[in-house]
């Protein structure tokens, strides 16, 4: 039996980048173009690739993997996002929990403030050890109290793990961003040849496999 498999293109999405002087005052927005090189819909987690040929000046240390068991409850982090539409918006608190299944996943809570518009953001931690704030997880959800209105509870706010998000970019094959000792050929190289061994799989299972491109 042959089968029609179908590959999904999607389409492109603009990115809102903050500029700053002397670190602190805004001084205006520019937005670029990004296509989507990864996504896991259940998830809710996406990786976006920049159009752009300038190179970052400021990007976030990521936790190291190896490190894992040294994020407790108690810590003290920072929510950053775009809180309600506005520009960036730090937040303080502490991990509270570290172990909350939503839907088959595991999610992290913290008691950073946050609201509407900080999905997608970021949640950073300090490390006594490395004298920095690290990337450790992604705010996701936060918690609401249902009665006559439906209210935000702003101080319980759920973070997709770091952990979790390095297992994303295992799969997709992007080890470099997090991992040094992975190189961007290399990642490129694993990428093509699990993609080639897929194909074959399933004309092993459903036979000539005709393959069509359909953009959203």
């Amino acid at each position: 039996l042959g089968r029609e498999i179908k590959k999904e293109f999607k389409s492109l999405v603009q990115v809102e980048l903050f500029r700053y002087k002397y670190l602190s005052r805004s001084i205006g927005e520019t937005v670029i173009d990004a296509e989507i090189v990864a996504y896991d819909e259940a998830q809710d987690l996406a990786l976006l690739k920049l159009r752009s040929i300038d190179k970052m000046d400021f990007v976030a240390y990521t936790y190291p993997p190896q490190d894992m068991k040294n994020i407790h409850v108690f810590d003290k982090v920072v929510a950053v996002g775009a809180a309600m539409g506005a520009p960036p918006i730090p937040t303080v608190g502490h991990i509270c929990n570290l172990d909350i299944e939503i839907d088959n996943y595991l999610y992290g809570l913290s008691t950073a403030l946050t609201i509407y518009g900080n999905s997608g953001g970021a949640l950073f931690r300090w490390s006594d050890n490395r004298q920095r704030w690290e990337f450790i997880g992604v705010p996701s959800r936060i918690q609401v109290m249902l009665g006559f209105s439906t209210q935000a509870i702003t101080h319980m706010g759920y973070f997709i793990p770091v952990w979790r998000v390095y297992n994303f970019l295992d799969d997709w094959c992007y080890q470099f961003i997090y991992d040094p000792n992975y190189t961007i050929e290399q990642c490129n190289e694993m990428r093509e040849r699990k993609k080639e061994e897929a194909k074959q799989e399933l004309a092993r299972i459903y036979g000539a496999v005709e393959e069509s491109e359909t953009v959203e």
